[in-house]
This record gives C-alpha cells, structure tokens and sequence, in this order.
C-alpha cells in the first residue's frame, strides 16, 4: 500500500517530480565528471612529474673525466633491480644556438650516454609518435637533433634547417633539425635539446659534471630501488647524492592534495543545490497533501507510514534520475576525452571508468536527498491531525 501511494503522489506532482528528477540527473552525472577528472588529474600531476624525466639520480660531487664513463656500474644495478627500466650518463652543458634565420640564444644540450645510441631518444620520449609533431625521429647516430615544438616555432626555426651549437667547452656543433616534438608536460625551460655524449665529445680528457639517472617502473615507490641502489652505489663511486624526483619535485603531492580539495568542495556545493532544491519540491508537495496525510492519521495510518510514503516517493524518483545522471556523465565524460588529444589525435589520457566513481557519484546524491527527505518530512509533526484536515 505504501509504495502504491506513494507513485501516486508521484503521479499526481508532476511538475515537482519533474523538477526533482532533472535536478538528481544533472547533479549525479556533474559528480560523476568531477569524481571522473579527479582521478585523470591525479594521473596528470604524476605524469607531470615523472614522465621521460629523472625518477632516480646518481650526483657525482666531483667532474667525471669522459673516458672513466663505463656501463659496467649500469649493467650492475640494472641485474639486480627489475624495477629500473632505463639508465644513462648524463651532462647537462651550456651555450649558444645559433640558427640560419638569424636566430642566437642560449641553449641547453643534454648530453646523454647509454647502453644503446637511442636509449636516450627512449628516455625522453622522443620517439612517441604521438609526440612528434612535425618531421622525424633523428638519428642518434648522426649529427641531428630535435626541439620543442614551442621553441622551435617561437625562434621561427623550420625543420630541415641547421642549427650551430657553440658549448661553454668550446665545442662548435652543426645540427640538421630533423622534427619538432610536444610531450604535453610542463617545460620551464624549453631551449634544450638532446644529443649523444660520444658524438658530442671530441676531447677524451675533458672533465664533465655528470649524473647516472633512472627512469623505473614504479614511480610512487622509488623509495625502495633507491634504498637498494644506495649501498653498492657508495661501494663503486664512493662520495656521491642519491635522491629521487620527490626530491626534486616535493609540491607533486600538494598539488594532489589542492585538485582533492576542489574537487570535494564543488561536490558539497553541488550536494547542497540538489538538497535546496528536494526540500523546496518536497516540502511543496506536502503542504498540497495535507488534506490526504490528514484523513490518512484519521483512519489510524501510523506517523511511520506516512513517512515511508514520502521516501518511497522521493526514492522512485531519485533511482531513474541517478542512472540518467550516471549514463549522461559516462557519454559527457567520453566525448570530453575525445576532444582532449595531441597534435596526431592521440589522447592525452586514456578514458577509464572506475566503479568506485559510479557508488561515489550514486551515494552523495542517495545521502542527500535522504537528509532532505528526512528533513522536510518531520515537519508533518508538528500538525495535528485536524490541522491537516483543515487545511
């Protein structure tokens, strides 16, 4: 009897009803996105983080002469931690760039030395495909190379033309620009380019201020590689620092934190609209039924019936409105990654779905409108049962 009553009150509100199954929709399915882009936030700030960047590095607190650079010390570590996907020597060295434009500037050349000639093209994401932009891959073992895309169009220099580095070493390099690339990851200084420590040194008795830097597997959990790397590390090239990117980048999970913060907060507020609006409809739908709930009393229907009628209405409308909302948020959701792609229409993030997201989504909207539900009803006991019949 309860539940009959219940969609016939429904039935009889339907401009109420309607109001309240919209705004359940729209509410759920805007939790749904936000809970949605939280969890790609999260993965965007990590990714920012520690994408084609240094996860562990080995400082060595004295220049290193160029030819003591061996890969036994690599080959080692890499033996005996699975975690370690990527290794190299690398040196970070100063100068100016000239281009045949006209176009002069200081430039950054990280130089790099690896087990392989393109692992440094690897470690640094340089032959993604959804990276380049224009041109191609160069060739790790001829004299080519590749530049942000911003730089090389803010210092109007094309593929296919050449660049002439002159190093703080007094190296003279001529590069052919063979393509431009876009990691889609924050960059402070974006004129820099990657080349190969052994084309790069012609001096074999040149000092260099190098590091050995990883890229591993798991990036949350570097902590445990560095304390297995830390021990024959200290044992083959003594007074060195060994830190990780947390080091180095500290505010990763701060700003983790600020994104949690505001995606918390536009739930609330969103949770608080949705409740306004049910109490304001609810509340509207019983002052029109005082008249019903006061005969109801008459007959001996008990306050707690009375009560299961309004839930049981507010419920009949709230289930359709939270799978609506759901659906809608999963297809607005969808189409929001689709447009979010890189320059060769690759995404710039994979679209997942957690089920945790849908039972978070369907819970705040369910607690809601139970509070409002809740709420509005125990005004009814204040009313007697001849001033409802009255009224």
């Amino acid at each position: 009897m309860v539940s009959k009553i219940a969609f016939r009150f429904s039935k009889k509100s339907p401009i109420q009803s309607m109001i309240i199954f919209l705004t359940i929709s729209v509410g759920v399915g805007v939790v749904f996105f936000i809970l949605c882009l939280g969890t790609i936030l999260k993965s965007m700030i990590l990714d920012q983080s520690t994408s084609y960047q240094e996860h562990l590095i080995i400082q060595n607190k004295r220049e290193l002469n160029y030819s003591d650079i061996t890969m036994d010390l690599i080959n080692d570590l890499e033996r005996d931690n699975s975690d370690i996907e990527l290794s190299l020597y690398t040196s970070t060295i100063n100068g100016m760039l000239v281009s045949e434009n006209g176009h002069s500037g200081p430039f950054s050349m990280m130089l790099a030395k690896g087990k392989n000639p393109n692992d440094y093209i690897k470690y640094y994401g340089l032959d993604v495909s959804k990276h380049l932009v224009e041109g191609r891959v160069n060739n790790p073992l001829a004299y080519e190379i590749m530049l942000d895309d911003y730089y090389a169009k803010s210092s109007n220099i094309n593929v296919g033309e050449y660049i002439y580095f002159t190093s703080t070493y007094g190296q003279n390099l001529k590069l052919l620009v063979t393509g431009t690339y876009d990691l889609g990851l924050f960059r402070l200084n974006r004129a820099k380019g990657y080349f190969d420590f052994d084309l790069f040194d012609n001096n074999q008795n040149k000092n260099y201020s190098t590091s050995i830097v990883f890229q591993v597997k798991s990036p949350m959990e570097v902590e445990k590689t560095l304390d297995n790397i830390k021990k024959p590390v200290l044992d083959t090239l003594g007074d060195v620092k060994i830190y990780s990117w947390k080091f180095i980048n500290p505010d990763a999970e701060l700003i983790n934190l600020a994104q949690i913060a505001v995606v918390t907060t536009i739930e609330i507020f969103i949770s608080i609209a949705i409740f306004v609006v049910v109490v304001s409809m609810l509340n509207y739908q019983i002052q029109q039924k005082y008249h019903q709930l006061g005969i109801l009393k008459a007959i001996g229907v008990k306050d707690s019936k009375i009560y299961k009628i309004f839930i049981y209405q507010t419920f009949i409308i709230s289930i359709p409105g939270i799978i609506i909302g759901l659906i809608g948020g999963t297809i607005v959701f969808t189409e929001y990654g689709k447009y979010m792609v890189y320059p060769d229409g690759s995404p710039r993030f994979n679209i997942t779905f957690n089920i945790f997201d849908y039972f978070t989504s369907a819970l705040i909207i369910i607690a809601t409108v139970l509070l409002a539900s809740v709420l509005t009803i125990r005004r009814l006991k204040k009313k007697t049962i001849i001033e409802l019949i009255k009224i």
